[in-house]
C-alpha cells in the first residue's frame, strides 16, 4: 500500500485512497473508509476503484495518485500514468480523474492531461495543484 490520499466522506468519515500493486506489478487504486474519531476502518474495499489501463494507454502499466482538487465545481485527482518502455527509462505522464460524490472515480479523458514532451523528455511525477488567493491555481 503506497501514497495515501484521505478524501472526506461525510463528519468523521474519510475515503482513504491508496496504490497497491497486482501480479504483473501494475498499480491501480483501492481504498478503505476510516472513521477518524473511532479510529477504526468501517469498510474496506476489495475491489479496485481505478485500474492500470489498456495496451498503449498512458497509464498501461499503472497509477500513482497525486492530489486532489476542484475546479468549477468538480473534484479531480491527478494521478502519473506509468509505462514501461521496452529498452528504455520509465515513462510518466499525468492524468487526472473525477472524483464523484459517491467518492468513485473514473478517468477525465483518455489523453494524458499533461505530457512527459511538455517539461522533460524522460518523465513527470505526481503534482500538487493548489487553488491561489485571487483566483487561478498553481502547481
Amino acid at each position: 500500500m503506497a501514497n495515501p490520499l484521505p478524501v472526506l466522506s461525510s463528519g468523521n468519515l474519510y475515503r482513504i485512497f491508496y496504490i497497491g500493486r497486482d501480479e504483473h506489478n501494475r498499480s491501480s487504486v483501492g481504498a478503505f473508509d476510516y472513521d477518524i474519531e473511532r479510529k477504526i476502518v468501517v469498510v474496506d474495499h476489495q475491489e479496485p476503484f481505478f485500474c492500470a489501463g489498456p495496451k498503449s494507454s498512458f497509464y498501461e502499466d499503472g497509477v500513482s495518485i497525486c492530489n486532489c482538487y476542484q475546479a468549477v465545481g468538480v473534484t479531480y485527482m491527478l494521478f502519473m500514468g506509468w509505462q514501461n518502455l521496452p529498452n528504455a527509462h520509465w515513462r510518466g505522464d499525468i492524468g487526472r480523474l473525477r472524483v464523484h460524490g459517491d467518492l468513485t472515480l473514473s478517468l477525465d479523458q483518455d489523453k494524458p492531461f499533461i505530457t512527459a514532451e511538455e517539461f522533460n523528455s524522460i518523465s513527470l511525477s505526481c503534482p500538487w495543484v493548489q487553488r491561489v488567493e485571487g483566483g487561478g491555481f498553481e502547481m
